[in-house]
């Protein structure tokens, strides 16, 4: 085989690799795209993030879902707590930190807890989503919160989200606190009198 014909036949491969990582799960990990290919995916079953190259996968949500969760995060994003709250339930309400044992188990709580972290996030710093799976009555989210927000490293979160007339209800974040390592980890951790014997799922029944 010429040096030529191996050139194109390396390169068909690629072409070949990268369109099945695309189509298949690749679109959640598409923080790399450019804009206008995450403005493309996002009519391919992706939702775009606002001000983060990233398309979200909805290949296993409905779109209003997918939406829904856009815009909790992309209020989040912006630092604002009152508009952050406004996705959520007054009336029941679980926010838990599987990790580390941070809870709120009301709306007022949990709006004074925004309150007292956003001022201190990092400008730019974002919480956005890479996959959602589910619908608008539950969806397990993938998304990641930027270094500075809650510690000098990024975070990549698992949020198990329980919504009532499309407000969140119950949410559970899990995530590997490794990279914080062990100290970082359990200085951040309630103690184990305080940790939450429970994750509340009698929240939604």
């Amino acid at each position: 085989m010429s040096a030529g014909a191996q050139m194109d036949k390396n390169l068909t491969r690629r072409v070949l690799l990268r369109g099945a990582a695309v189509g298949g799960t690749g679109i959640a990990a598409a923080s790399l795209l450019p804009v206008q290919s995450a403005v493309a995916a996002e009519t391919r079953g992706g939702v775009a993030f606002p001000g983060v190259d990233v398309v979200i996968d909805a290949s296993h949500a409905t779109t209003a879902a997918a939406v829904l969760v856009r815009d909790y995060l992309a209020a989040k994003s912006a630092h604002d707590p009152d508009a952050t709250m406004a996705y959520f339930a007054h009336e029941p309400l679980t926010y838990i930190d599987a990790v580390l044992g941070w809870s709120w188990y009301t709306w007022d709580a949990l709006l004074a807890a925004l309150r007292s972290f956003m001022p201190n996030w990092p400008q730019g710093a974002e919480s956005y989503p890479t996959r959602v799976l589910g619908d608008t009555t539950g969806a397990v989210v993938f998304f990641t919160d930027m270094p500075g927000m809650f510690g000098p490293c990024e975070i990549r979160a698992v949020g198990v989200v329980d919504f009532e007339d499309r407000k969140v209800a119950r949410q559970i974040d899990y995530w590997d606190g490794r990279h914080f390592g062990i100290a970082g980890t359990a200085s951040l951790r309630v103690s184990s009198a305080e940790f939450p014997t429970d994750f509340r799922e009698s929240t939604v029944g």
